[in-house]
């Protein structure tokens, strides 16, 4: 049961973020950007088709849940829930380098961040994170043609009516799901476990000031700005990543 209502509330975070990526994406056009052509070709038969599975869906799923969500929220747990959420799905955007999929990891990443908080588990994560990438892989090999390029997503089949629906779709997914996913959840932890929420759930004091946070993950701060950095570059001069 779990795993059902965990699989609903990432189809519906799917539909979620798309929506509003996809208005972002038009955002930044109107502003003068012009989006980059995917680097990762479509699938064209079946053995591409589950290759491309295993190395687009399988494999970063796994990786990147254990550094994200496994490590660098972790980390930032000592200071809050909160805080452990929001860096790691800020580091989680910009990690992926362009405009076309920041914002779009960045709330797929909240609601990652929010399942692994409740669950105390990553494989909650993994789960969703394969779908996406999953569904990405599948549906560029059965639906969008070898053709197409990034910037189609700003064409006339993804228009703000278009967007609007995947937005309302996925609100009232999240809506009904996530509520149920929580409960569900809970429930499983009382009765396992002996209380509803993981002991880092629980409402703490910051145990430190926040500039003590920047200076000791410094680190993550820097490769963050770093590709940032690589995103304005994308911005002004797009013939160079081409």
């Amino acid at each position: 049961m779990q795993i059902l209502l965990l699989v609903c509330v990432g189809l519906s975070a799917l539909y979620f973020a798309n929506g509003l990526n996809t208005l972002f994406l038009q955002l930044l056009s109107a502003l003068g950007y012009t989006p980059l052509d995917s680097p990762i070709p479509n699938p064209v038969n079946t053995t591409q088709l589950f290759s491309g599975v295993l190395v687009i869906a399988v494999l970063p799923a796994f990786c990147e849940e254990f550094m994200f969500r496994g490590l660098v929220m972790r980390a930032f747990e000592r200071y809050s829930p909160i805080a452990a959420a929001l860096m790691s799905a800020m580091l989680f955007g910009v990690m992926h380098g362009t405009w076309e999929q920041v914002f779009f990891a960045f709330i797929l990443g909240l609601v990652l961040s929010y399942v692994v908080l409740i669950t105390d588990s990553l494989w909650a994560a993994f789960v969703i994170h394969f779908l996406n990438n999953a569904f990405s892989v599948i549906v560029s090999y059965f639906v969008i043609p070898s053709t197409s390029q990034a910037s189609d997503l700003l064409n006339g089949s993804n228009d703000i009516l278009y967007c609007i629906v995947w937005i309302v779709l996925g609100v009232i997914g999240l809506s009904i799901f996530l509520p149920l996913f929580t409960l569900y959840t809970r429930r499983r932890n009382a009765r396992k476990y002996g209380m509803p929420l993981p002991v880092e759930v629980v409402k703490k004091p910051i145990v430190a000031p926040v500039k003590n946070m920047f200076l000791q993950y410094l680190p993550l701060f820097l490769f963050g700005g770093i590709q940032l950095f690589q995103m304005i570059l994308i911005w002004v001069h797009p013939e160079l990543f081409k």
